[in-house]
């Protein structure tokens, strides 16, 4: 025993010569081997990293561990997007109760959510229908002051549409129509108009409302992607889910919560929209204006958006904004003449660049934003959803808007900020399934009804001559007085039982497992007891889509990096070897003329690969760890939507897992140790006297 570790003292120390001796081929064989331990710790670590924030934004959003839906759906189910276009086939589950009380009789099951995504459109009307809704909700009121107010609203916004008009008549082609709609934007912006309007106030709107109005064009359409849902128990389960403006949706109530973002992309300013944009890369990712060619249209963009600013002013927000404006530009020293019009000052306010941008952006959300409305629909309005049913017709629903929502950590995500959940009772009404009161009227109606069976040459004479008679006569039970106002009434009721939730169709559940750890075996467990139901069972990973599989797709590209720079250093250090042997086949015949055995000359060659390996490894590995260290301190900042949604926030802060620290340095030592045994046993059958032939 005390012979081998000499020898193996001796062999260690001839090794550590030889790596000195060669310095200049060591630091590069050793660098290659730093770099690949470094790639394994490093990419590794980060890699788990990913996964486990991944995993549990899309757990504790909207995915939970496990996802049921149809046996017999035509496409996936893949909860943030697939690489498929259209609208995705995933069947029907017909009773959410049945399948619940199934899962519920796990002993790993904690809860079960049910489910159904689907896409609406959504209509916006457009300025002047918003304007002449506030006056006429004015002219309820009976408030003399705020109807005057409102009503100055009107004239200043006819007058910029006028001027707009004006503009548009020297390209548009078709005169005879652009005459006609001047000649009426003139009529309603006429004082006549206006002196007349206290005593015709509804003649009045009804002709703004239908000559004027639509001059100013309609908004698009948006298609709304809605989350169909149990609202109370989605609030429970789903930890990051979280309320940030308005209310939950009361139990038992109809109604919608925006998402955060949704609103931000798509129901906010245009204006205010594009100084977010240009905000997020410039602070956010540290990009310059001057620079970057999609900041530079984000500005050029911004600079077009004084009119939607001045549209939505009145006369005396639009004074107060002047003078604003004229103090901001004096402290900036730019000369604006003392009468200079409000348009002409927001023209060069919203000229930003990278010297100016940060200052207009926080002056634009302290002075002029709050004189906007810089959301399109605001929480407690009611919205009018339209959505194709599986049969094909479309089909119209008004929601409440009780609030917005956002997913913690995932406020930024587009990916996770597409959902607009609702209550289930109204997605089915939308998806074309009716409820249970619905079902009750028609029923009601039906055996009210009374038909007979007539033959068809005496349907005529039935229908049209002297037998047919008024069989009943409806007398109204009340007659409402000519002061009464009238009153529509809603189609649709607010209110619904709430444990309606829990019977009828559903798309999707969410399953959430007590210990998460059992999940494959809860899948497998789960799968066979819903044998006799027509539904399959999918993991978290598979469930989210393309979105999910972007994990495994970096394990393999880090794992084909890793392969390729070793095997690219096991070449190296064969070839090195290879080469050092025949270079130092002198030192192996003086070695062997000396009694070394064959087997201390191979082991000696494997021990220089290893000590090189293991020293450079471990060097690559600290690094890799340093590094790690030092990230998890400022964090990774995430530069793009789909990184925001794998860090499951805006920056992601690293962990070292210990395990990949002595894994790097060991793969990389034992694969050089094995590149180096074909030199070493070449080296092992050098003769002694074949070597002093060859140096002679």
């Amino acid at each position: 025993m005390i012979h081998l570790l000499s020898l193996l003292k001796v062999m260690t120390l001839v090794a550590f010569r030889n790596l000195w001796l060669n310095k200049v081929k060591t630091l590069f064989m050793g660098g290659i081997l730093a770099f690949g331990a470094f790639l394994i710790v490093f990419g590794l670590s980060l890699l788990r990293n990913v996964e486990e924030t991944m995993k549990s934004g899309i757990i504790h959003s909207v995915a939970g561990h496990l996802q049921v839906y149809a046996k017999d759906a035509r496409d996936s189910l893949a909860l943030f997007g697939s690489s498929f276009m259209g609208k995705e086939d995933l069947g029907e589950i017909n009773d959410y109760a049945v399948l619940r009380r199934k899962l519920m009789t796990h002993s790993n099951v904690q809860e079960v959510v049910p489910m159904g995504f689907e896409t609406a459109m959504l209509g916006r009307g457009n300025e002047a229908d918003d304007l002449l809704d506030k006056l006429r909700d004015s002219l309820k009121t009976g408030d003399k002051d705020d109807t005057q107010e409102k009503i100055e609203g009107v004239r200043f916004f006819l007058g910029n549409l006028k001027r707009e008009l004006v503009e548009q008549k020297r390209i548009i082609v078709d005169q005879t129509k652009m005459q006609s709609d001047l000649a009426q934007l003139e009529l309603g912006s006429s004082a006549k108009f206006w002196t007349d309007f206290a005593t015709h106030q509804e003649e009045s709107l009804q002709f703004l409302e239908t000559k004027i109005a639509p001059l100013s064009g309609e908004k698009p359409w948006i298609y709304l992607r809605y989350l169909g849902t149990n609202p109370q128990l989605f609030q429970k389960t789903f930890d990051k889910f979280k309320i940030v403006e308005g209310q939950m949706i009361p139990p038992g109530k109809r109604g919608i919560l925006l998402s955060s973002k949704f609103r931000e992309d798509f129901l906010k300013m245009l204006c205010a929209r594009k100084f977010d944009a240009i905000y997020r890369k410039t602070v956010k990712n540290g990009l310059k204006i001057a620079q970057d060619p999609e900041l530079k249209r984000f500005a050029k963009e911004l600079s077009l958006q004084y009119r939607s600013i001045v549209m939505q002013l009145n006369k005396a927000s639009s004074l107060e904004l002047t003078q604003k404006l004229l103090e901001f530009f004096k402290a900036e020293k730019t000369e604006f003449a003392p009468d200079a019009s409000l348009l002409d000052l927001l023209k060069q306010f919203l000229v930003v660049d990278d010297s100016n941008f940060i200052a207009r952006h926080d002056w634009f959300y302290t002075n002029i934003a709050p004189k906007l409305h810089l959301y399109e629909i605001a929480t407690n309005e009611t919205i009018i959803l339209r959505s194709y049913t599986k049969s094909g017709y479309l089909k119209s629903v008004p929601v409440k808007i009780y609030g917005v929502y956002s997913f913690t950590g995932l406020e930024d995500s587009d990916i996770a900020g597409t959902f607009n959940v609702m209550d289930l009772v109204t997605f089915r009404e939308l998806f074309g399934r009716m409820t249970e009161e619905s079902l009750k009227e028609i029923a009601s109606i039906q055996q009210d009804m009374t038909a007979k069976e007539i033959d068809r040459a005496d349907a005529e004479s039935e229908l049209f001559g002297e037998k047919a008679v008024i069989e009943v006569v409806t007398v109204p039970s009340r007659v409402a007085k000519p002061s009464e106002p009238l009153t529509a009434q809603r189609g649709i009721p607010e209110d619904y039982d709430p444990t309606s939730l829990e019977h009828g169709l559903i798309i999707n559940a969410a399953v959430f497992l007590k210990n998460e750890s059992q999940l494959q075996a809860t899948q497998r467990e789960l799968t066979q007891s819903l044998a006799d139901m027509p539904v399959q069972i999918i993991d978290w990973q598979k469930a989210s889509g393309t979105v999910g599989q972007f994990v495994e797709i970096l394990r393999y590209v880090l794992l084909f990096g890793v392969g390729i720079i070793l095997l690219v250093a096991l070449v190296i250090i064969n070839n090195s070897f290879m080469v050092a042997t025949f270079e130092r086949s002198q030192e192996i015949g003086t070695m062997r003329a000396f009694g070394a055995q064959r087997a201390f000359v191979g082991g000696l060659f494997v021990l220089e690969a290893m000590a090189l390996s293991l020293v450079a490894s471990c060097l690559g590995a600290l690094l890799a760890f340093g590094l790690l260290l030092w990230l998890s301190g400022v964090g990774i900042p995430a530069t793009h939507d789909v990184i925001t949604f794998l860090f499951s926030g805006p920056r992601l802060y690293p962990v070292l897992y210990e395990r990949y620290l002595f894994i790097g340095p060991l793969v990389v030592t034992v694969l050089a140790g094995i590149s180096s045994l074909y030199p070493a046993l070449f080296a092992s059958r050098v003769q002694p006297a074949q070597a002093m032939q060859e140096k002679e």
